[in-house]
C-alpha cells in the first residue's frame, strides 16, 4: 500500500525532532524519534490493519488507527489503496481535540 504523509504530520514530526535536537540538545534522540515514527508508518502501510483503533469517548470507531512511538502517537487512516499518516502528536496532549477540534 502506498504511504502518504499529510502536511500536518510532516510538520508535527519536524517540530518534535527540532525541539528534541535543539531545545533539549539531543540530536541522537531526535534522529531515533524520526526513525521510529517512519518505521511505524511503513509498518502500517505494509500491514494496513496494524495499530490500534482510535475510539471516541462513547466508544465509536473514529476511522483512525494509531501506533505508539516513544512518547508520540502516530495516527493513520486508510483508503483508496493508500495509507495516510494523519498526525504525529505528543501522547500526553489533548490529541482528540487536535484531531477533531471542539465537539
Amino acid at each position: 500500500m502506498e504511504l502518504v504523509w499529510s502536511p500536518a504530520a510532516m510538520e508535527d514530526l519536524a517540530s518534535a525532532a527540532n525541539y528534541i535536537e535543539f531545545e533539549l540538545s539531543s540530536p541522537i534522540a531526535a534522529k531515533r524519534l524520526v526513525e521510529s515514527v517512519v518505521e511505524k508508518a511503513q509498518l502500517f502501510a505494509d500491514v494496513p490493519g496494524s495499530g490500534m483503533v482510535l475510539r471516541s469517548i462513547n466508544g465509536l470507531d473514529t476511522g483512525y488507527r494509531y501506533m505508539i512511538s516513544g512518547n508520540r502517537m502516530v495516527f493513520f487512516s486508510c483508503g483508496q489503496g493508500r495509507a495516510l499518516v494523519v498526525r504525529v502528536l505528543y501522547a500526553k496532549s489533548d490529541y482528540m481535540k487536535k484531531l477533531f477540534g471542539e465537539r
